[in-house]
């Protein structure tokens, strides 16, 4: 607190009513002051050292708040929980700690200052990335290629966006990726409980409801307080698809993925949209992408089925959608984008590709656009939510792995250090759960192979394999994932059980989902030419 003037010596300035300060009179030292007009002077001095000082502390308070509310955005996962319970209640946001001290994802500077101080001599844990071959491979369909053969990073990336990314699921394929990348039949008896559990809370008309109790009436499957029927299905049956079921074959759950393409066809009205407008605003886009991947998944394995015109349809308007100035999307048509709502777009367009359909040149290239607008870091290495803002490793990992599909190898600018914070902000959140950071992350490394990808999947995999629901004491949940059980999930509240049960499994089916990005496999043109089938396991 500042020291008020005594006596013997007197304010150089005068208090301003207004609260400004005006030049002191002129004033005989030689009179003394009046002992009352000297206590009030010492109170008024007093008084205002401690407003400047509580205005010094609120000040600081509400910048705090606003720092944190900005990084908490930055933090969000999908759009169709909202970072809320029950599209109303505040979600509960658990902070990741920070790469390391010098490179905080969370960090409230700027993470493109802070990238350009890193210093020159600091090593960074380079992913090793190598085009790789199986080591077991005697049953694949089709020809493969040797190790010694000259493959380009070009015909691997077209790969991805061809029917051949598919040929990963058919019978010899599956059991070959299943071990060479690390599943498990630890993984794959999982894989078969959590289709089981979704399969029986199918609802008669084909669709599934985020609140799965209300199918089965038991409480213990879990509800939620937002619905999206829509969003609900198509989660379902991707699991189901990436585990080589697949409509119009014969199988355990020919009708399960039948029933459910025929309600979800009808949900895409004329214009191809998905979503109806009283929907709360973030399912829209989200929910629209995940549905076009189910339509456009089953368009490629079965191009003669009813659904395909529905399919094609929800991918234009995807391409409709697009925001013209910053190649992005969010939750409605035109909107400037952000990160989390693009990520599913991509994946939504690839998936329309891989069906055949056409996705224009000037689409995808704009959409580049987008991953150099919301970079939070020169080199590329970190993204954020929205151009501007703090790095987040859920961004980070979603719009590496565009990057990947885009083409940029593992050498390419920001590749190997993105990778790497990605890796260390993955194993540092094993001590909550998140499975939307886990479910991108893990294709990420997985695309990316090596040391990277021996260290995080036993990881992601155990852990997984581990909050499935399976003591008999469940009951009707048993097979399951639950966002609540054990603990809680960071965006699976809302979303539900269907929406956790979902992601786990596929995260668990990422061994075979997909051809992995840099290995050396079938040949494409052969790949293209090959009968997809059911699991190795029928």
């Amino acid at each position: 607190m500042a020291e008020a003037p005594g006596n013997d010596a007197v304010a150089d300035v005068l208090i301003d009513p207004a609260g400004g300060s005006l030049p002191a009179s002129p004033i005989d030292t030689s009179v003394d002051l009046d002992a009352s007009e000297s206590r009030r002077r010492r109170i008024l001095a007093d008084l205002m050292a401690l407003l400047a000082s509580a205005f010094v502390h609120i000040a600081l308070i509400v910048l705090s708040l606003l720092v944190y509310l900005k990084v908490t955005e930055e933090n969000r996962g999908p759009g169709f929980v909202a970072g809320t319970g029950g599209m109303g209640q505040p979600l509960e946001v658990q902070r990741i700690e920070g790469l390391n001290e010098d490179l905080n994802l969370e960090n409230a500077l700027a993470v493109d200052a802070v990238a350009q101080t890193l210093p020159a001599e600091r090593p960074v844990m380079e992913p090793e990335v190598t085009l790789r071959q199986p080591e077991v491979r005697p049953d694949l369909v089709g020809a493969t290629k040797s190790p010694e053969a000259n493959v380009s990073l070009e015909s691997l990336v077209a790969r991805q966006w061809s029917k051949a990314a598919l040929s990963s699921r058919t019978p010899g394929m599956k059991a070959a990726l299943l071990k060479s990348e690390g599943g498990t039949p630890e993984s794959e008896k999982a894989v078969a409980r959590g289709l089981e559990w979704l399969a029986s809370h199918q609802n008669e008309d084909g669709s599934w409801s985020l609140s799965p109790s209300t199918k089965c009436g038991h409480r213990e499957c879990g509800s939620v307080n937002a619905e999206s029927p829509e969003t609900a299905t198509a989660l379902a049956l991707l699991p189901f698809f990436g585990a080589g079921y697949f409509p119009g074959e014969e199988g355990p759950y020919e009708k399960t993925v039948s029933r459910a393409l025929s309600w979800l066809q009808t949900r895409v009205d004329k214009s191809g949209r998905v979503i109806p407008d009283n929907a709360p605003r973030h399912f829209h886009m989200y929910a629209h992408a995940i549905v076009t991947i189910a339509l456009c998944e089953a368009t490629a394995l079965k191009p003669d089925g009813d659904w395909a015109p529905a399919a094609q349809r929800a991918a234009q308007y995807i391409i409709n959608a697009q925001n013209r100035e910053d190649g992005g999307w969010r939750y409605f048509p035109g909107q400037a984008g952000d990160t989390s709502v693009y990520g599913w777009q991509i994946m939504a367009l690839r998936s329309a590709r891989i069906a055949g359909m056409n996705v224009p040149k000037s689409t995808m290239t704009l959409s580049r656009r987008w991953l150099t607008a919301s970079r939070a870091a020169t080199d590329g290495s970190l993204y954020a939510y929205q151009p501007g803002r703090y790095a987040s490793p859920v961004m980070t990992a979603e719009a590496l792995l565009c990057r990947q599909l885009f083409g940029d190898g593992p050498k390419s600018r920001g590749m190997a250090r993105g990778t790497a914070s990605v890796l260390q902000q993955a194993t540092n959140s094993m001590s909550s759960r998140n499975y939307y950071f886990w479910y991108y992350a893990t294709q990420l490394m997985h695309n990316t192979g090596g040391k990277t990808w021996s260290r995080w999947n036993p990881l992601v995999r155990e852990r997984i394999i581990s909050e499935q629901i399976v003591d008999a004491g469940a009951g009707h949940a048993i097979g399951s994932w639950q966002p609540t059980n054990p603990g809680f999930d960071m965006w699976g509240r809302t979303g539900g059980p269907i929406m956790q049960t979902s992601l786990g499994l596929l995260t668990l089916e990422v061994y075979y989902r997909y051809l992995p990005m840099y290995q050396v496999a079938p040949d494409p043109e052969k790949s293209e030419e090959l009968p997809l089938g059911r699991s190795a396991d029928d």
